[in-house]
């Protein structure tokens, strides 16, 4: 896209403007808009940084489910090992 230079056209009208008072009030809503943008953008990045921080914190939790489970279900199974042999010692003596 070519380059325009604003100062060839400051002189000229287009309507009720000249197109220098048009650039300018189109660089004010342009900025606006970038502000708004902006604005939102780093809302999203902090509500983005809100959900990685919760979802690790789900994912410690899921982990720490995992290994309570892998602990009681270790005892578990030494509990029916031991309950298996005193059977067997009372149907061997019997």
């Amino acid at each position: 896209m070519d380059c325009i230079d604003s100062a060839k056209f400051s002189t000229e009208k287009v309507g009720i403007f000249s197109n220098a008072s048009l650039i300018f009030d189109i660089d004010v809503k342009m900025k606006e808009h970038a502000d708004i943008l902006l604005h939102s953008v780093e809302c999203l990045s902090t509500r983005v940084s809100q959900l990685e921080s919760r979802t690790r914190q789900i994912e410690n939790v899921v982990d720490d489910l995992k290994e309570s489970m892998d602990f009681n279900q270790g005892k578990t199974d030494g509990k029916l090992r031991e309950i298996k042999n005193i059977l067997v010692e009372v149907l061997l003596t019997s």
